[in-house]
């Protein structure tokens, strides 16, 4: 049996803008980000893993990516459904106002995503921001 995960691009302008501008946010508390426009997220995605999905463990290596965040969007998601975050070990329930931060500027986490075994399936938005080489902040 083959499995899709399906991710689509996030196009509406208004909504995008809303989103990068948290995505920014995220970031600046993290990292000594100069101002909005210098972050490329181009990446934007919305992702759902139905019923047997999964992304098994693995470590990216080498990236231009600063980081990785995963916004959750399932409201009462329970543990016992899978699809949970896997993160140095830590389990992450993919449950609304949960969110996932991988720091990939200063090393490479073993990440990976649980089965989805029940519920609505995983719902959640991806992104993973760049600086843009334009930017006076730019590695």
């Amino acid at each position: 049996m083959r499995i899709k995960i399906k991710k689509k691009k996030i196009n509406n302008n208004e909504q995008r803008k809303i989103i990068e501008n948290g995505i920014y946010n995220i970031c600046k508390y993290f990292y000594d980000l100069p101002e909005i426009g210098s972050l490329d997220n181009s990446e934007l995605q919305l992702s759902y893993y139905d019923k047997g999905c999964l992304f098994r463990q693995h470590s990216d290596g080498v990236t231009v990516n600063l980081c990785s965040i995963i916004i959750y969007l399932n409201k009462d998601y329970k543990k016992e459904y899978g699809g949970l975050l896997l993160l140095n070990g830590e389990e992450i329930i993919p449950e609304f106002g949960n969110i996932g931060f991988m720091d990939l500027s200063k090393s490479d986490i073993s990440h990976g995503v649980s089965e989805v075994t029940g519920g609505p399936g995983r719902y959640a938005i991806l992104c993973f921001p760049k600086l843009k080489t334009s930017s006076p902040f730019a590695l």
